[in-house]
């Protein structure tokens, strides 16, 4: 598999005082339509990550699904 596409959801935005961003995403878990697709064969799980660019921040609103996609690094180490 040369990548995976999984759909996550943002579940909270918050601004630091230092003006860095912190966003919690969670995998969708819905039992219906695409949702359900992209939680029977996708990862899940949750997902905390922080960005000091503030134009990246506005991408992340809480109740806005995602496409998370991980493709593997070449040269990075060991793919089989």
């Amino acid at each position: 598999m040369e990548q995976v596409k999984a759909k996550f959801i943002c579940d909270k935005k918050t601004e630091r005082p230092d003006n860095a961003f912190e966003v919690e995403l969670s995998a969708v878990a819905d039992s219906e339509g695409e949702n359900e697709q992209y939680f029977k064969y996708t990862p899940y799980g949750k997902l905390t990550m922080g960005t000091i660019n503030p134009e990246a921040a506005k991408l992340f609103v809480p109740g806005q699904e995602l496409y998370l996609v991980f493709i593997p690094v070449v040269g990075s180490g060991r793919i089989d």
